[in-house]
C-alpha cells in the first residue's frame, strides 16, 4: 500500500487571496491583497435584497441577497421553541412556537452583535401537515412590512429532534466588521 500524499494546506497569508473560497467573488484579488498588507481603507457594506423583474414578487421572501463587503457572517443553528428553562413552549401551536423561536433568535443575534434585520437568509423546517401561515404572521410582525425580506427557504420534514417541535428555523446574518 502506498502512503497517502500530504494534503495541500494554504498558508494563513494565502487564505485571503482565495475569493471564491471566502464567498468574495465580486472582490478583486488585488483588493484582497491590499487588505492583507495592512491597508486600513474601509469599504461600506451593502446588502441588496433582490426580487428582479421577470420573477414572481412575493412579499414573504427575496429571490436573492447580494453582499458587497465581507463584514462578519453569523451562522445561527436551528432554533426551536425551547425557553431558557429548557421547556418546550407552545406544544401543538405553530404560532407560539415561532414566537419563542424569534425570542431565541433575538438573544443569539444580540450576543453576536447583530439584530433581526441583519439576517439575509432564513431556512425554515416545518413538520409536514402544519399550516405555514401562523408562523409567517409571526415573522411579519417581527420583521415588519417596511423592510425588504431576506431570502427564505422552507422545507417540509417528517419530524424534528423532539416530537413536540413543529418548526425549526436557522439563519445567516451579515454585519459590518
Amino acid at each position: 500500500m502506498q502512503p497517502l500524499a500530504p494534503c495541500w494546506r494554504p498558508s494563513r497569508r494565502a487564505i485571503p487571496t482565495l475569493p471564491l473560497a471566502l464567498g468574495l467573488a465580486g472582490m478583486s484579488t488585488a483588493a484582497l491583497a491590499r487588505q492583507d498588507e495592512g491597508d486600513t481603507t474601509t469599504m461600506e457594506m451593502t446588502i441588496e435584497r433582490l426580487s428582479p423583474e421577470g420573477m414572481h414578487r412575493n412579499p414573504a421572501f427575496s429571490q436573492a441577497v447580494v453582499i458587497t463587503h465581507p463584514g462578519r457572517t453569523i451562522y445561527i443553528g436551528g432554533q426551536n421553541a425551547v425557553n431558557v428553562q429548557g421547556e418546550i413552549v407552545g406544544k401543538g401551536d405553530l404560532a407560539a412556537q415561532t414566537e419563542q423561536i424569534f425570542v431565541n433568535l433575538g438573544i443569539v443575534l444580540e450576543a453576536a452583535g447583530a439584530s433581526l434585520h441583519d439576517i439575509v437568509k432564513w431556512t425554515m423546517f416545518l413538520v409536514d401537515g402544519q399550516d405555514l401561515r401562523p408562523g409567517f404572521e409571526v415573522f411579519q410582525r417581527h420583521w415588519g412590512r417596511d423592510h425588504q425580506p431576506p431570502a427564505i427557504s422552507a422545507a417540509l420534514v417528517s419530524r424534528l429532534a423532539h416530537p413536540d417541535f413543529l418548526v425549526e428555523i436557522e439563519a445567516i446574518a451579515i454585519t459590518s466588521a
